[in-house]
């Protein structure tokens, strides 16, 4: 005989009710929770759980993410795993009981939800959502748009193979004579490829493409080893290619990986060299564009400093 228990809510649960039926907000839910010990409610899995560099095969909406983006952060967050297990405050409005049952109320709140599925056609609203929070990635190479016509363009050339599920369920290699027919369509929040719109079932789905081939075509431009090599090189004075001393603050000596084109990056490390140039911690010197000996730029400004070439560097 089976035995019926009540359910009793924990705190936890109590907040997130609140917080749907609009009598707290996520801000004082999340600082309720967290004095209570079990916070944060909304949560962003652990990066390092899903690393894309660890996954052979990505979803066509990684694969274009990093064309676009060139980083592994934006095509992380378009991974369906990751994304079955990244929460947030939704805001909505839903009807509930009131006066015992009788009639029905209006309310306002937000529920605790996953981001859902990305899809390609979606990755055009991320790319909005970036630009209008100043947040669009610094190693982005083009939109969403324009990194899905290279993709295609690429099958259909064959540069590239993608795998998905048939109509059957088979997993199969896409001929590349089939580009030329296929489009790609948003079906139950997926992406599919089909003949035309109403083919049903989608000619193709959950498509996929080798990470390495990818990289190979869309490359990623990082800080490697070589450029920081001068830093340790022993010789020479002791004087080092200005873009070598920029690459070695960059990367805090080698600790971390670095993308050549985060301007952010690079203009934060020239802003942590340039007062040690203006006080002779350390020394500067350069051939002139004009022509000339090279010599030392003590005493010079920061942007006479910029318009010598080829420059380097010494460290008292």
């Amino acid at each position: 005989m089976m035995n019926w228990q009540t359910f009793e809510p924990d705190a936890r649960d109590i907040l997130i009710d609140q917080v749907r039926r609009g009598t707290l907000s996520p801000e004082a839910a999340e600082t309720e929770a967290a004095k209570q010990g079990f916070g944060p409610l909304a949560t962003e899995p652990a990066p390092l759980e899903f690393d894309p560099e660890g996954m052979a095969w990505w979803s066509l909406p990684m694969a274009v993410a990093w064309i676009a983006w060139r980083n592994g952060t934006s095509v992380r967050e378009h991974c369906a795993e990751y994304r079955d297990k990244w929460l947030v405050w939704i805001p909505g409005s839903w009807s509930i009981p009131a006066n015992d049952g009788t009639e029905f109320k209006r309310i306002d709140g937000h529920e605790l939800k996953t981001v859902g599925p990305s899809t390609v056609c979606r990755l055009s609203l991320s790319e909005t959502l970036l630009k209008s929070e100043g947040c669009l990635p610094t190693t982005t190479k083009m939109t969403p748009a324009e990194a899905e016509k290279q993709l295609f363009a690429a099958l259909a050339a064959g540069r590239i193979v993608a795998v998905a599920k048939d109509a059957t369920g088979k997993v199969v290699d896409i001929p590349q004579r089939e580009w030329p027919y296929l489009g790609l369509w948003e079906e139950g929040q997926r992406d599919v490829l089909k003949h035309d719109p109403l083919e049903t079932p989608a000619a193709f789905s959950d498509i996929k493409l080798a990470r390495d081939h990818l990289k190979q075509i869309w490359e990623e431009y990082l800080v490697e080893p070589y450029m920081l090599e001068p830093m340790t090189r022993a010789g020479a004075a002791g004087y080092v290619p200005l873009c070598s001393a920029v690459h070695w603050i960059m990367t805090e000596a080698g600790q971390h990986v670095r993308h050549l084109e985060d301007s952010k990056m690079w203009k934060a490390s020239v802003g942590k060299l340039l007062p040690l140039i203006s006080t002779n911690e350390v020394q500067i010197i350069g051939t002139p564009i004009s022509g000339g000996l090279r010599r030392s730029l003590r005493g010079r400004s920061s942007q006479e400093y910029w318009s010598t070439n080829p420059c380097a560097f010494h460290s008292k």
